[in-house]
């Protein structure tokens, strides 16, 4: 994994055309909720978002019903082993309870393994009844929010997927698409359930505790800004990995969803929610889905410890 080419990626990202910008007053704002990492597939033995499945309707019911903006940050199709159309039979309701949301409480963010809704005129011809917003550019590369209290500008919240630069699922993303769908053939025949892929930190610890601290080592260079991305699958409160704890100086300056994927049916995301940040868990037991609190803090304290930092 290159630091520099990350670096680079969030860089460009951060600043570029494909990202959305708008702001939000803790002292009243829409509340947001953040899943990325559905990675839906085709319903079959190699989907892991079927586990999940019942457990993601049910959170999406609750927060379209108490008024949320969902945000989902990248990879909700699984596009490097899937068709759309294969993901539409098999998971077309899910598609459906997302974009009940409506076009002015629904971002989209693109992944490595959903890079096709970069182009434009695919979104337009394979999502488009599911696709948020108005006009052609339904799906961005990240979210920009300028977070004030009243007139005061605090810090900037920055959500992406996090695979920029990184080299399978970036820049040599061609690749690793036809690998993958040569393994979803392998783990549909063979029962394969390994891949020797390039570059997956979802897939791989050692490289994942190095993308995370990547990504904390840019975050914490920002000027109060708060990074919440996933790709990894692994949720991150605060910069607390094991790469970051104990560190002199650590700060909260990167954050990760997790995924709605575990084998376990549980799912993880990000609130923000009455001026505060909360990284939550979702479970089914019986039949019945409870969400649970798992670390909060309010945003001015978390933005207060970048700038004691800073200054």
């Amino acid at each position: 994994m290159n630091e520099k080419a990350v670096r680079r990626g969030l860089d460009k990202a951060i600043t570029g055309f494909f990202t959305w910008r708008t702001a939000l007053d803790i002292r009243g704002h829409e509340p947001w909720i953040i899943f990325s990492d559905q990675h839906k597939g085709a319903g079959d033995g190699a989907d892991e978002f079927r586990l999940c499945k019942p457990t993601y309707l049910a959170a999406l019911r609750h927060y379209n019903a108490e008024g949320f903006r969902l945000v989902l940050l990248g990879d909700v199709e699984e596009l490097w082993e899937n068709s759309i159309g294969e993901v539409i039979r098999a998971h077309g309701d899910a598609l459906e309870a997302e974009a009940a949301f409506g076009p002015t409480r629904y971002l989209r963010v693109w992944g490595n393994h959903d890079d096709r809704w970069m182009e434009e005129v695919l979104v337009a011809l394979d999502l488009l009844s599911y696709a948020p917003g108005t006009g052609l550019r339904r799906v961005f590369e990240g979210v920009r929010i300028s977070v004030r209290d009243g007139d005061a500008k605090i810090g900037t919240i920055f959500l992406t997927h996090g695979h920029q630069g990184t080299l399978g699922s970036d820049r040599f993303k061609f690749f690793s698409r036809w690998a993958l769908q040569f393994y979803r053939f392998m783990q549909n025949r063979f029962g394969v359930t390994w891949f020797g892929g390039v570059d997956l930190p979802s897939q791989d610890a050692s490289l994942r505790g190095r993308h995370d601290l990547i990504m904390y080592n840019w975050a914490s260079e920002q000027e109060k800004m708060m990074l919440i991305a996933g790709h990894t699958h692994r949720p991150v409160w605060a910069g607390r990995t094991k790469e970051t704890q104990g560190e002199p100086g650590s700060l909260p300056a990167y954050f990760n969803t997790g995924c709605c994927k575990f084998s376990d049916g549980d799912i993880t995301g990000m609130e923000i929610h009455q001026g505060m940040l909360r990284l939550i868990r979702w479970k089914t037991t019986a039949g019945v889905s409870v969400r649970t609190v798992l670390q909060e803090a309010p945003l001015i304290d978390l933005f207060a410890q970048l700038s004691s930092v800073a200054s």
